[in-house]
């Protein structure tokens, strides 16, 4: 004949009960400390990939400003002064030093990629397209580098934040195990209400774990920021038009883009879209951008636009 199994807890009906809550929220203290760990080791990688990337971009944007000095201020001015020594001697009749300071002219031309004819119509200009220059070398790498800094550095706070409410909810359920057991200390209704209160305790910091779980972390597509940092780029060189189709895209992979609202307004302020860049600014402040420049670029343009009330306002 088969012995009858042993109950799981044994004792009172009352210490059954809380010998379960007990188990119950020590399952939930051990869910909220690994909650916890990984939070915090994801914000500690976005942290560690931020900072790589703000060397990055630092890095990046030095190198290329001393590529640029370099190309304008060596290159292109021993350039200039080679082939104006050239012109002198094609004025002057003497083709020989023509020739031989054309030959020198074209051989500092490979100093400096900003002297290639995708940059510079020696033709039709004086001048090098510096812009487009800095916009290839430096500007839209250091760009794009910069927003997942910013990206990574966001994220980073945000599972940080989750990490630190879930060291709370450690807390509440430490304090939950506490009022359990001293429910079985006393005897009367004062043990149920240490077992009512710290049953209502964890009850909200349950509540408040899932809210925390299913609080949305930054995410930022990394495509949607290659278009940013190219419409940054087609800005700079005045390309305005596609400036606004690069923001457009960047705004269609991710429509809650702050910074993506703000250029994309620069750039229709530029065209003279005004109505379209008042929208643009608008829109970056209501996803998040409400900083100086926003607001007096906003007003700036609602001046500009006739709207002179908005603009004081």
């Amino acid at each position: 004949m088969d012995r009858p199994r042993p109950p799981l807890f044994t004792g009172e009906p009352f210490e059954r009960l809380v010998a379960l809550l007990i188990a119950l929220v020590a399952l939930l203290a051990a869910l909220a400390g690994y909650l916890e760990a990984t939070a915090g080791a994801r914000s500690d990688m976005a942290l560690r990939n931020a900072q790589q990337y703000a060397l990055q971009a630092v890095g990046t944007r030095t190198r290329g400003e001393i590529n640029v000095g370099y190309a304008l201020s060596d290159a292109f001015r021993l350039w200039l002064e080679v082939d104006s020594q050239a012109a002198v001697a094609e004025l002057t009749g003497d083709s020989a030093d023509a020739e031989r300071y054309g030959v020198v002219r074209d051989t500092v031309a490979d100093l400096s990629p900003l002297l290639d004819s995708g940059y510079f119509d020696r033709e039709n200009s004086s001048l090098p397209d510096i812009n487009a220059y800095e916009s290839d070398i430096f500007m839209v790498q250091s760009v794009l580098l910069t927003e997942q800094f910013k990206h990574n550095f966001n994220a980073a706070e945000a599972w940080d934040g989750k990490a630190q409410r879930y060291v709370t909810h450690l807390t509440l359920l430490t304090v939950t195990l506490f009022l359990y057991g001293l429910s079985t200390t006393v005897v009367g209704r004062v043990g149920y209400w240490f077992m009512g209160i710290g049953t209502l305790i964890s009850t909200i910091t349950l509540v408040w774990m899932v809210l925390v779980v299913l609080e949305p972390t930054p995410q930022l597509p990394e495509a949607a920021m290659v278009a940013y940092a190219e419409g940054v780029g087609l800005r700079h060189q005045d390309r305005y038009a596609e400036a606004v189709v690069a923001f457009e895209e960047a705004l269609t992979l991710a429509p809650e883009y702050a910074d993506a609202y703000y250029e994309k307004a620069r750039a229709n302020f530029q065209l003279r879209n005004y109505a379209d860049s008042i929208n643009d600014y608008r829109a970056a402040i209501d996803n998040g951008r409400e900083d100086t420049n926003t607001l007096w670029n906003l007003g700036w343009t609602y001046y500009i636009a006739g709207l002179l009330d908005a603009a004081i306002d």
